[in-house]
């Protein structure tokens, strides 16, 4: 599947959901804080929606990224499919931030913060820590 082919494809969900939730893509809009042309754009896949404005749109729906982002199973499936156990944390973490933001330097951090829970896991674990 070719990335633009997706991107078309993401448009159709959206527009989608957002005509079984019964919303105009100006309510839409608002609720993302983005242009109604914006959301025109993304639903016509003529514009490419950025990742935080995907985590909105599954927060403000109530879905996963698997279930609005229509990708084929294939390898690249298994880089971003989460584990079953991983689910009650971004329920957890849904209910905790709800509303808010973290801008790019915060992103960071929490990457780099869950970096290091994973190297600490790891050594309890009795694992080697590959730096990388």
């Amino acid at each position: 599947m070719s990335y633009e082919n997706l991107y078309e494809k993401l448009g159709k969900n959206i527009r989608k959901v957002r005509k079984a939730k019964k919303m105009t893509q100006a309510e839409l809009s608002k609720a993302l804080g983005v242009s109604t042309t914006s959301i025109v754009n993304y639903e016509l896949g003529q514009r490419k929606i950025s990742l935080e404005n995907i985590v909105k749109l599954c927060t403000f729906y109530e879905l996963t990224c698997d279930e609005l982002i229509p990708l084929e199973h294939n390898q690249e499936l298994a880089i971003i499919s989460l584990h079953p156990e991983d689910m009650a944390f971004w329920e957890k973490w849904r209910e905790e931030f709800e509303g808010q933001s973290f801008n790019e330097n915060e992103v960071e951090l929490l990457i780099n913060f869950a970096k290091l829970i994973l190297q600490a896991r790891s050594v309890d674990n009795g694992e080697s820590i590959n730096e990388g």
